[in-house]
């Protein structure tokens, strides 16, 4: 899947609202199930779960962090510091030792900034919708607190994103 298609993938989860729930079609793309007399039935033969609806949500997350990091890890290797904080570890925000030993933060090309700018955006609308799935599985505490993870594991790299980027002046 590529970028556009994930956040596709997001915008859907964000025009979610409460009682709606989520079908992952044949196609392995997601639709919204708006709430309907025979809702149960047609996600029953359908084989659409909550369980189901959780593990894409999260797989679907853990593609767009992969593509942010390997983002991130293109532009670092364009800078060539003496000697980089590894990307992955939470605590460099986006910070590497220059050729003075000086921690500094990344700079980034323009293009860089507008694509991640829009992850960010669909990222952050997305939260929206996931707390409206929230309010549709309210009485399952197991699928609401998987819900509230990956709500904290957005808002976290969201966090991270903003973090790392300064605009090049």
């Amino acid at each position: 899947m590529d970028l556009d298609n994930l956040l596709l993938e997001l915008k859907i989860i964000s025009n979610l609202k409460e009682y709606d729930k989520l079908d992952i079609t044949p196609e392995s793309s997601l639709r919204i199930d708006s709430p309907h007399f025979l809702q149960f039935i047609t996600r029953t033969y359908t084989s659409n779960s909550r369980d189901k609806t959780i593990d894409y949500l999260n797989e679907l997350i853990e593609k767009i962090f992969k593509i942010t990091d390997e983002l991130l890890e293109k532009e670092m290797e364009k800078k060539k510091p003496i000697s980089t904080l590894h990307v992955s570890d939470n605590k460099t925000n986006g910070l590497y030792l220059n050729k003075n030993m000086e921690l500094t933060k990344i700079q980034f090309k323009d293009d860089i900034i507008s694509i991640f700018q829009n992850i960010n955006q669909h990222l952050m609308t997305s939260i929206g919708g996931l707390q409206n799935l929230k309010i549709t599985y309210l009485n399952d505490v197991s699928t609401t607190s998987k819900l509230d993870m990956l709500i904290v594991k957005i808002q976290n790299r969201i966090n991270k994103i903003k973090d790392m980027m300064t605009l090049k002046s």
